[in-house]
């Protein structure tokens, strides 16, 4: 069983091991992607409801916590008459971008 473990550890380390090059490319950002194609359908005569939940679904994908203030901020004003459950969750996001803000 000695053997069989120092033949393993032996073979084991002939393989070299290959870190992570600094120089590589750095893979595009999708959450960023998919708030900009979220933010080119929102147009002046686009409804404010639509609006509303646009905003409202920035604020939840996105991992950034001053975008997902800003967002949920915006949605918050365009939901106050209109939708209740839409209004809610925007209240906990907002509470949530604060208590990380700190």
């Amino acid at each position: 069983m000695k053997h069989l473990f120092l033949i393993l550890m032996l073979i084991l380390s002939a393989f070299p091991a290959v870190a992570q090059d600094a120089d590589d490319e750095e893979e595009p950002d999708y959450i960023q992607m998919q708030v900009d194609s979220i933010l080119s359908l929102i147009k002046p005569d686009t409804p404010d409801t639509t609006k509303a939940r646009l905003y409202n679904y920035i604020g939840e994908i996105s991992d950034n916590v001053d975008t997902v203030l800003k967002y949920s901020l915006l949605s918050l004003d365009l939901c106050k008459e209109t939708d209740i459950e839409l209004l809610a969750f925007n209240y906990n996001y907002v509470g949530w971008a604060y208590y990380y803000q700190g």
